[in-house]
């Protein structure tokens, strides 16, 4: 602020990276991570800044309550004056959908699209998602809760109970290695035997 008495925005990307270390150790806790978001409010009121703390979001997700979304406990979010998160509406698109809450904020949620600058812009029309895509997020999902899956496509889809077909969900696994690596899910087609062809799905995340 000293140096540009004109900054009116800090953005901190990742909140993680700065977090204090009694609230990382005592993760979940509601007061401990309430006082730990209120030094910041308290900072922004001072030098009459915003100051923006991204965060990740869990991979399970109820779009019901997307604010539950967010790691830590309610402390976190009843420290800030606002929130915004931004989820995928499908596994392909660049379409996602945006919700808006916060004090004297009126909750709020809109369609967005990424344009050719990089730019997201409000869409007029609701953009139907394909079966296939919440198909495959579904598939992610169910890994990242089971940890691992060894077996075959075609027991994976029965087992997700998923309407993709077993070579089209391949397709789409092998296709959208972001998608994986989102999730960060490994991979693998395993030495095929006289029976079947065994797949390998691995959640890596520390």
């Amino acid at each position: 602020k000293k140096e540009r008495p004109d900054l009116k925005m800090v953005v901190v990307d990742t909140f993680e990276k700065i977090r204090d270390e009694e609230a990382v150790a005592n993760a979940h806790k509601y007061a401990i991570e309430y006082r730990e978001m209120s030094k910041f409010h308290e900072l922004g009121v001072k030098y009459n800044i915003a100051i923006v703390l991204i965060m990740h979001v869990k991979k399970t997700i109820d779009r019901n309550n997307p604010f539950d979304a967010l790691y830590g406990s309610r402390g976190v979010t009843a420290g800030a004056d606002g929130m915004m998160v931004m989820l995928r509406t499908s596994a392909t698109s660049k379409v996602k959908e945006l919700f808006v809450s916060g004090k004297e904020i009126p909750d709020d949620n809109k369609v967005i699209l990424q344009n050719e600058n990089l730019l997201f812009e409000t869409c007029e029309d609701e953009i139907e998602v394909s079966q296939a895509d919440r198909d495959l997020i579904s598939v992610m999902q169910f890994v990242v809760r089971k940890k691992s899956y060894k077996g075959t496509m075609s027991q994976l889809c029965s087992i997700v109970s998923v309407e993709t077909r077993p070579n089209q969900m391949s397709a789409l696994l092998k296709r959208h290695q972001d998608i994986l690596d989102e999730y960060f899910v490994e991979y693998k087609q395993l030495k095929k035997t006289a029976k079947e062809r065994p797949i390998q799905l691995t959640w890596n995340h520390c």
